[in-house]
């Protein structure tokens, strides 16, 4: 005996069936929110290091970033195909977040490249200074000069 039979109605109405649209809309999205993730996640880390007089790896957090990137352009092509309201608002929203992260992550590197430059000119000042110091030495200044 057969549960479902062939033609019946009332079994095929109740069925789910899998929309594979769906599926990959939902899959793209899900990549998409991995990607804005991690990156917010590199650049949180960044921040916090500079903000804490942390020494970051920027070798690394530029590998990262890259990574980063490079996986939200991907997942953003992914998920343009599938873009509607719903999506279009949440992509909006995980992108307005990221670019403030971006924001606040910009103002401390020029901060600290500032930091790094203003060093970098007094160690300049201060070679120049000791070397003049040492060339108008007085007693060296004195030997040549006749009564």
């Amino acid at each position: 005996m057969s549960v479902v039979q062939y033609g019946d109605d009332s079994f095929a109405s109740k069925a789910k069936v899998f929309n594979n649209d769906l599926i990959d809309r939902d899959w793209a999205m899900t990549k998409f929110v991995a990607a804005v993730k991690n990156l917010a996640q590199v650049i949180d880390y960044e921040s916090n290091m500079l903000e804490n007089s942390g020494v970051p790896d920027y070798e690394e957090i530029n590998v990262c970033k890259t990574r980063g990137l490079s996986d939200l352009n991907k997942s953003m092509g992914d998920i343009k195909r599938y873009m509607n309201e719903d999506i279009e608002n949440e992509v909006e929203s995980l992108l307005s977040d990221l670019q403030e992260k971006l924001r606040r992550n910009s103002e401390l590197l020029k901060i600290h490249l500032d930091a790094v430059n203003d060093l970098s000119y007094a160690m300049q000042t201060a070679s120049c200074t000791k070397e003049m110091d040492e060339t108008s030495d007085p007693i060296l200044l004195n030997i040549g000069r006749s009564k």
